[in-house]
């Protein structure tokens, strides 16, 4: 029985699923703040737009040594939101969460999301990053960055949120 076992653990290792990489290239981060506000109502979805957020794609390019005819696409890697006051707060008001980017000459594409959010999350959340290409998006000057949210009760107190986005540039 040991030598069957031994077997398979050998042969799920050698022939397993490698985890496809991001691949060539580098990460850029944003940091945008955004405040959601107080008793919002739980039968309506809410929506809390940055305008014209500065994306200076070419600028952070140029520091990694690269040109934007480089660039092949730019993939959501990681996206995180943390409540900053009140200190000790939670999201447990929220039950989905979506961040969509859109410009003005391209409509809202999806960057990442969080269904069916736990009740006991605490005060950070980390979405679940679409696969969308959002190069056409980060290639204009400024974007508008669009937090939607279902709440699941009224928020009790307007919390002032921390998104940090971290996109990966693959370049060839």
């Amino acid at each position: 029985m040991k030598n069957i076992l031994l077997c398979l653990s050998l042969l799920l290792l050698f022939t397993g699923c490698k985890k496809e990489g991001f691949g060539t290239g580098f990460e850029i981060n944003y940091i945008v703040d955004i405040e959601v506000d107080a008793g919002l109502s739980p039968l309506l979805s809410h929506s809390y737009t940055l305008q014209n957020y500065p994306v200076n794609l070419q600028t952070k390019t140029e520091n990694e040594g690269f040109t934007l005819a480089d660039i092949t696409k730019i993939n959501a890697k990681a996206l995180r939101m943390d409540m900053i006051t009140p200190a000790g707060g939670n999201y447990q008001f929220l039950e989905r969460i979506y961040l969509e980017i859109s410009t003005a000459t391209k409509g809202a594409a999806e960057v990442g999301y969080l269904e069916f959010i736990p009740n006991n999350q605490g005060g950070s959340l980390s979405f679940v990053p679409s696969q969308t290409d959002i190069i056409d998006y980060l290639k204009e000057e400024d974007v508008d960055l669009t937090l939607k949210i279902d709440p699941i009760a009224p928020p009790p107190y307007t919390t002032s949120n921390r998104l940090d986005l971290t996109f990966h540039v693959s370049v060839e």
